[in-house]
């Protein structure tokens, strides 16, 4: 079997704000990336457990909030009705030098809304000027695993986001329900 992180007690160095996945599709992307993906090709790192397969299927709203207790955010969210994701290709992120990371590119106009808004009105280091709302399955060493690229094994699949989670620097996670519509 796969090595697959343990997080607990995992503290970060700053909160975030995440998109949660239904259940059945995380187990989905967490099963496909134990058939498609070698664990021999896996990236890791000694003491930093971050690398490898993700464990948390999610699509990050923003990364980097300082804020420690999701309040402010929440009091941002509390409008915010539910909103269709559209499910794309398998792509990668080729910028580091040392790894790959695999990925699922998401698209909606919604969640693309919400990462501005948050960005805008809590206080955050940002270091992405341009949004690319992505599902991270894993790292793995360079080109090991390109004939992945562009797969569609994912592809057009939608659902309805209802729930997010701030993701606090110090470990804890805060579900945040959203309106229904």
């Amino acid at each position: 079997m796969k090595k697959i992180h343990e997080k607990l007690n995992q503290t970060y160095s700053y909160s975030s704000l995440q998109l949660d996945m239904p259940k059945h599709f995380s187990n989905e992307v967490i099963n496909w990336a134990h058939s498609y993906i070698d664990e021999n090709y896996l990236y890791e790192e000694k003491d930093d457990d971050s690398y490898g397969l993700e464990d948390e299927i999610h699509c990050t709203v923003l990364y980097g909030i300082y804020e420690t207790f999701p309040r402010k955010t929440r009091l941002i969210l509390d409008p915010i009705q539910n909103f269709i994701v559209s499910i794309k290709n398998i792509t990668f992120f080729k910028t580091s030098p040392k790894y790959d990371v695999i990925k699922i590119d998401v698209e909606s106009d919604a969640l693309n809304d919400l990462h501005y808004l948050v960005r805008d009105r809590v206080r955050n280091y940002n270091t992405f000027p341009i949004y690319k709302p992505h599902i991270t399955i894993g790292y793995v060493k360079k080109n090991s695993h390109d004939f992945l690229n562009n797969s569609t094994d994912f592809k057009d699949r939608k659902f309805l986001a209802k729930r997010l989670q701030f993701s606090s620097k110090n470990g804890n996670k805060y579900p945040i329900q959203l309106r229904t519509f």
